[in-house]
């Protein structure tokens, strides 16, 4: 790829980064959003724009590598370390002024009391539960979103940590997954480095989210989401796809997109990522949870516009009056619904849902439509990473409550963007 398309994606994610954790507050509820989900829709559809063009922007994976000019497996091995201690002491620290508190963020406590306890106790995890202020309700976190607390309760270790270590696996995967493609020694050292990057960002940056929130497992699964495209096993990309889908449903409207990918690319490969999938969510979800009570699936998100409708309220420190705190960060457009709206508060929530799921539904249409099109510019493989970076840029600007945490997760899929173009080619 030329040097300019290179640093035209390079600016694009250094956008993302600034806006979310530098310049959100600053450049009010208009501006803000639109540069923040245009940098990121500029990811997802730029490439394809390059690749009409120079047919190996992206495409280095069947060069063969000049070893007098790769760096030492030690070498590369050695610089992953510094930074995996680093992370391990940002973590520390980030850990040691955010303590868990509820009144921060109730999440992780919420998985200690409902799931953990009872799933230890031998209790059904689905039953209704009432608490953390939201009345009488059916707990709705799927299990790879609470199963890994699990371990962390059963060897005692601060629930704090889990995400971190799983993060810091996933960046193993992907360490690995590098020093198979990438053969120039600066971009080799630069992208082992930006998963780094974003996570020390998040603890420095972030507050006390990137502690006391989830996020960054969910980061590491979408890690090894984006990293299972490139591999011909079918069991890897079998657990790439099982690990979000049993964690969060917001990529449900790109997956019907990936497997009609499948399908038109490798039917045996659909048939036995399919099966593989199938059997999984059985295993872990439909049979031991669902099939007891099946009407779970129902209620599962019923308290969420309870909560939506709180948060929309603005928070109660507030002054009466005062812009929803959570609305008005400068991530997202649901602060445009709430601003220019009309109708009740359940109106406006209503609205942005609908558009939410409307935009969405209409991009997955699209996707499919001109998938023929679109596959002859861009491969299988990278066809699937670009359009979980559109689909996910979308959702989340169109969330109803666009916590800034959960911008997170595109962010990383934008870091293994950037590892697929062909450094090589051009230079």
């Amino acid at each position: 790829m030329s040097k300019k398309n290179t640093l035209y994606l390079f600016v694009a994610f250094l956008l993302e980064l600034i806006i979310l954790f530098f310049l959100k507050n600053e450049l009010e509820f208009i501006v803000s959003p639109i540069i923040f989900s245009g940098a990121g829709l500029f990811l997802a559809i730029f490439p394809y724009f390059v690749l009409r063009k120079d047919a190996n922007a992206f495409n280095y994976v069947s060069k063969k590598i000049d070893l007098k000019y790769c760096l030492s497996k030690k070498h590369v091995f050695t610089y992953f370390i510094v930074l995996v201690v680093a992370s391990i002491f940002i973590a520390n620290h980030t850990i040691s002024l955010h303590p868990l508190n509820i009144n921060q963020s109730d999440i992780i406590p919420f998985i200690d009391e409902v799931f953990v306890k009872r799933f230890i106790n031998g209790e059904y995890v689905y039953g209704n539960y009432t608490g953390f202020n939201y009345g009488t309700f059916t707990p709705g976190y799927l299990p790879f979103h609470w199963g890994p607390y699990l371990f962390s309760k059963l060897v005692n270790l601060n629930y704090q940590w889990v995400s971190t270590i799983a993060f810091l696996l996933a960046c193993i995967v992907y360490l690995f997954y590098l020093l198979k493609h990438i053969q120039s020694n600066w971009f080799l050292l630069l992208n082992v480095s930006l998963p780094f990057l974003v996570l020390f960002l998040i603890y420095l940056k972030g507050g006390g989210s990137g502690v006391q929130s989830i996020e960054v497992m969910v980061m590491a699964y979408y890690l090894l989401l984006s990293v299972s495209f490139f591999s011909k096993n079918v069991f890897v990309k079998s657990i790439g796809i099982v690990m979000p889908l049993l964690s969060r449903y917001s990529f449900l409207f790109w997956i019907p997109v990936y497997f009609y990918n499948f399908l038109k690319s490798n039917l045996k490969i659909f048939f036995l990522v399919s099966l593989i999938v199938l059997s999984i969510v059985l295993l872990f979800f439909v049979v031991p949870f669902v099939l007891p009570s099946p009407e779970i699936l129902l209620k599962m998100n019923a308290n969420y516009i309870t909560s939506t409708v709180e948060e929309w309220n603005g928070q109660s420190w507030q002054a009466p009056g005062d812009r929803p705190f959570q609305l008005f960060q400068g991530i997202g457009f649901a602060s445009w619904f709430y601003e220019f709206g009309s109708g009740t508060l359940v109106n406006k929530i209503e609205l942005t849902k609908t558009y939410l799921f409307v935009i969405s539904l209409i991009a997955m249409i699209l996707l499919i439509l001109f998938y023929s099109k679109i596959r002859e510019t861009i491969d299988k493989d990278l066809f699937s990473l670009l359009a979980l970076k559109l689909m996910l840029t979308i959702f989340y600007a169109l969330i109803m409550i666009p916590y800034d945490y959960l911008n997170w997760v595109p962010i990383i899929i934008s870091v293994v963007i950037l590892s697929r173009v062909n450094y090589s080619n051009k230079y």
